[in-house]
């Protein structure tokens, strides 16, 4: 029989240019792997091996969302750094550890995202000017109700 496991946990920052649609982040990640065997004849274990994976990753990426109704395609080049590889064995009683292995990975994605009508924001109804309830560029509050940013909802997101 054959046990395959996996762990992972991290996290990421990630910043980002509304105006632009230019996008990057950093981030760590902790994935732990392994998987056990076991051969067994009725009640008695003929033979119990064990692998074991740990690795520390650093995580850097760049991209841009580009923006085509409510389709939002964002190319990106990710890259990630494993600066520490450990691999622990263990066969019957006798245990191997291996560590200082390390790894380098690039590679380039594209994520497609199909998004629902956003919550409009100030500048969308400034920009739309007097039209759907756009306040228009300029146009001062008739009233101090109408100044109460609460009510309105792009604040509320």
């Amino acid at each position: 029989s054959s046990l395959y496991w996996a762990f992972n946990a991290g996290g990421r920052f990630l910043l980002s240019h509304p105006g632009s649609g230019v996008y990057g982040g950093a981030g760590y990640q902790l994935q732990l792997a392994g998987v056990a065997n076991s051969q067994r004849s009725g009640a008695e274990e003929l033979l119990s091996t064990s692998v074991s994976h740990t690795l520390h990753n650093v995580q850097a990426a760049f991209g841009w969302e580009v923006t085509y109704g409510s389709l939002r395609v964002r190319p990106e080049l990710a890259a990630v750094i494993t600066p520490d590889w450990t691999v622990r064995e263990r066969s019957g009683t006798t245990e191997l550890g291996r560590g200082g292995g390390n790894g380098f990975l690039i590679f380039p994605n594209v994520t497609f995202a199909v998004v629902s009508e956003r919550a409009r924001t100030r500048e969308d109804e400034e920009d739309e000017g007097p039209r759907r309830g756009g306040r228009g560029k300029g146009r001062r509050p008739a009233s101090r109700d109408e100044e109460d940013d609460l009510d309105d909802p792009a604040f509320r997101r």
